[in-house]
This record gives C-alpha cells, structure tokens and sequence, in this order.
C-alpha cells in the first residue's frame, strides 16, 4: 500500500510556513487563556501586619488559602490569607487538613492512658491483640512507646500492589493516595524482617503510628474518634477538631490542592486516622493546643512533650522526640513542634520555651508551613529542613513533556524521521504522532513544576500547533499505512486513543473538578 511522499525532502512553501507561524501563535496564546489563574491570596483577614508578613513569607502561586496565629505571652494574633476553593475566603473558623499533626493527638492520648493505669509504655503489641498472630515476634515485641517515638524499625507505610496503584492514580488524576491504605493491624501482623534491633534509631513511620492509635482504642474498647475525643479533645476544648467518617471536605473546610492550579481528594482511611488520614481542625483549636502544652497544665500533654529518645541525627538541632512531638534546640531557644503534610495540605505548630507559638495550616501542598512558622517566630530561624521544595523530576518533566515532545513532533512533521529507528509517517502517524505529542503535552500540566507550567505550557502549545499544518501538507503525499501488516497500524493508534482519553480526561478533571 506504500506510495512516495512528493513532498519529502522539499522546504513546504511559504504559505505552509505563514500557516505555522499563525497556528504556533494562537495555540501559544490559546494555551495561556486556558491556564486557570492562580488563586487570589490578596484576600485577607484578621492582623493586616501579620498578614502581610505571610504574605511576604509565601513564594509566588504556592498557596490557595492560610491559616495563621501567633502567641506571645497570653496575647494571640491571627491572621488569614487567600481561599479555601478558589473564590470562598478563609475565615478564623476554617478547618484544614492537618496530617501529621495528628500524630501529637495520639501521643498525648498513650499518655493519658498511661497516666490513668489502662496501659504501660512499655506494654508489647502482642499483649493488646492476643488474638492476632503475627508472623515475626519481633514485630509483635513492638512497644507503644517504640511506636510512639519512631523507634519501632517499622516502614513508613505498608506497601502492596494496591498502595502502589493509588499512589500511581494520584500522582495523575489527584485521587487520594491514602485511601487503599491497609489496615494497620492486619499490615503489621504480615510483616517479616522488621521491628527493633540493637541497631534501631529513628526512623518516620506512620504505620508505627496508626497501628498505636488502634492499639489504644483496642485497650480501651472504644473507637479511636470516640476514645480521643473523650480523653484528650473534649478536655483540651478542641471542638473544631474532627475525623472525617466519609470522604468529603467538611462543610468549613478548605479544599487541598496539590498547588494552586490542582485541586486533589482530601485523605480519608478512618482505621489509619491516628497517624494524620483524614484529620481536620482549625487555627483555633491549634492555638488551644499549644497554650496548654506552654502551659504545663494539661498532664498527659506535657508528659507527651517530654523528650524520651534522640531523633534523626541529621538534624543541626540537637533533636529529640517525646511521644510525637518534636524536640529542637535553635539559637538557643527550645522548641517544641510538629508539622503535616497530606497530598494537598500543610502543617505546622511549635511553641518555645520563653512564651511564643505558631500555627500555619494551609491548603496547598506547595505552601512551605514549616519555613513560614519559624521565621514567624524568629526571623533570624533557619528554612526547615521540611521545608516544600519543588522535585527535580517535576522540573524536569515540565521541560521533557511540555516543550521538548511538541518539539519532537514538530521535528517528525519535518523530517519524517527523526532517528533511523523511526517508521517514515503514514497518515496514521501523523495522527498517532500528534495525540502523544499533546498527551506528553498534558502531562506536564499535571506533573510539572507550577512555576515553569504557564510558560513552558505556552511553548509546547505553539510548537504542537505549528505541527499540525505542517502535518497536514504532509498528509495529501501519505499512504494511509506503511508496512506488511496495516492491521497493526490501526491498533497503534487505537491504543494511542486510549491512552490519549485517559490523560486528557485526568487533566480535565484537574482543571474544572
């Protein structure tokens, strides 16, 4: 079925070259209008001061909406920045995700468990779940305060087929990666070749921590909601404070976005919640927290904060780690804290020895909470270690899919081929070959760096609509199909359709959901 293409190895005449140099600019400019505008973080409210010292903190389209508060002494100063969907202010009362932060619930929740008698710190798993058996009695040996203080030698998470297709998923379409979470007891029960040893440091494990929470309420006979609630929130006051029993942002709540362009599933796996899935409050109820922990008059809370165990031993602060809570000695000054991450929210609350705390809750995953907590407390403080820092890849898949496959296809459209591995184009390719380059194109909108996606977006716009007239003055010389076997062909690009739907349709779904 092959012909001769009569325009190969000719210049395409000048009409096809003013074609181009229109379709390049309009799909460039196209490209731009598309592009959803980042969120209004002008919009304030409460200390216009502190306010604009967030605002001067955050990097440019990095937040959606925050939270903040500020205490020294018995004065508390609150502001709020931006929104929590895009149009909806935040308010004082607005609940955000607060991942990890959680995790000091639930270290205070095993203190005052031990304070009351109903368990020992030193109690093993094997002791609470007596009808659980586990497949290595190291890991049944586990303590609740190894769990507690990350010494347990668990990994972070558990990782199966299904932990790895929803982390796949939401890297893309922005599902909630913890939702196939497994159970913490029945992960823990699997397990082999892990727990503590001789040789047993710090070491992060949210595992450790959802399988503590769960042990607490297995002790008690209540649910972990209900059993914190009753020891820890209703006597701290915390009323804003709330576990989700359904996927859904709370009727308050602020909306997480991966960065200011994409908003993501909030967290929601209810038996993996004392680790920090699915966990909501406010800066209030966070404030409420840190005054009773500066104030020493909450007992299980202060006992919490004690330093027990030395932490990751790359820190520059002499850290230590209580019953969650973090331990850092900065310019002399001891601090006390603990931050949260989810797929689209930040967190952060730390207090010092001398009388001065802070919140940053924030419903961007691009929002460095940390990094605005401690300048907020001190500007001579150091960037955390924690800080939000855009990866490498996404980087480089902003500038690989974004500018460099629309490049690739253009390249195809002029030259047929662009190695000696390459099929010459048939009419097929050309349209197998521009729906991967605007495919790879799309890509990059949902994996790229927010800062490098308007303009590299722009770039690969104009080279793919460049491609398409070129492509067309080509398509009149084409055979349909080249080769032996033209019914191979046809499933190309069947399977490019495909493939193409998929990402179009994640992109959709990040732009209008």
């Amino acid at each position: 079925m092959g012909t001769n293409d009569p325009t190969s190895g000719t210049r395409p005449p000048r009409t096809v070259w003013l074609w181009m140099g229109g379709a390049a600019a309009v799909g460039a400019l196209a490209a731009l209008l598309v592009m959803p505008a980042p969120p209004d973080t002008d919009v304030a409210n409460g200390d216009p001061d502190l306010a604009a010292e967030v605002a001067d903190l955050l990097p440019e389209d990095s937040a959606v909406g925050v939270s903040v508060a500020l205490i020294d002494g018995d004065e508390v100063t609150r502001a709020t920045l931006g929104t929590t969907d895009g149009s909806t202010p935040v308010q004082p009362d607005t609940a955000f995700e607060t991942g990890s932060v959680q995790k000091t619930l639930t270290g205070t929740l095993l203190a005052d468990m031990v304070r009351t008698g109903d368990v020992e710190l030193d109690t093993t798993l094997d002791e609470i779940w007596t009808d659980v058996d586990f497949a290595d009695d190291n890991v049944a040996g586990i303590t609740l305060e190894q769990l507690a203080t990350h010494h347990a030698g668990l990994p972070n998470i558990h990782s199966d087929i299904a932990n790895f297709a929803a982390l796949s998923l939401h890297n893309y379409f922005g599902t909630d990666p913890y939702r196939w979470e497994s159970d913490p007891v029945e992960a823990a029960a699997g397990l082999t070749d892990e727990g503590p040893n001789s040789d047993t440091g710090h070491s992060y494990s949210n595992l450790g921590f959802s399988l503590l929470g769960q042990s607490l309420a297995e002790v008690s006979g209540k649910d972990y909601p209900a059993l914190l609630t009753e020891r820890v929130l209703e006597p701290l006051g915390m009323a804003e404070t709330t576990l989700l029993t359904s996927p859904e942002v709370p009727p308050n709540g602020a909306e997480p976005h991966r960065n200011p362009w994409i908003r993501v599933q909030p967290s929601f796996n209810p038996p993996n919640a004392p680790s920090g899935v699915g966990t909501w409050s406010t800066s209030g109820d966070m404030v409420t927290l840190l005054r009773a922990g500066m104030a020493q008059d909450f007992p299980a809370l202060a006992t919490a904060q004690e330093p027990r165990v030395r932490g990751n031993t790359d820190s520059s602060h002499d850290e230590r780690v209580g019953l969650a809570w973090i331990r850092w000695n900065v310019n002399d000054t001891e601090l006390t804290w603990h931050n949260g991450g989810t797929a689209g929210s930040r967190s952060y609350v730390a207090h010092t020895d001398d009388g001065r705390g802070v919140v940053v809750l924030a419903n961007s995953a691009r929002v460095p909470a940390d990094t605005i907590g401690l300048k907020l407390l001190d500007p001579d403080m150091p960037e955390s270690d924690s800080s939000s820092n855009i990866p490498f890849l996404a980087t480089a898949l902003s500038y690989v899919f974004g500018a460099g496959a629309p490049f690739v296809v253009l390249l195809r459209m002029a030259r047929q081929r662009v190695t000696s591995w390459t099929q010459q184009l048939d009419k097929v390719a050309v349209v197998g070959t521009l729906l991967t380059g605007a495919a790879l194109w799309t890509v990059s909108f949902r994996l790229g760096d927010a800062d490098l996606i308007p303009a590299v977006w722009a770039v690969g716009a104009g080279a793919l609509a460049a491609a398409v007239p070129l492509g067309a003055w080509r398509w009149r010389g084409l055979p349909r199909t080249r080769g032996p076997r033209p019914w191979w062909r046809w499933i190309d690009l069947t399977v490019y359709l495909v493939l193409v739907a998929a990402v179009f349709t994640g992109t959709l779904w990040a732009l209008w959901w």
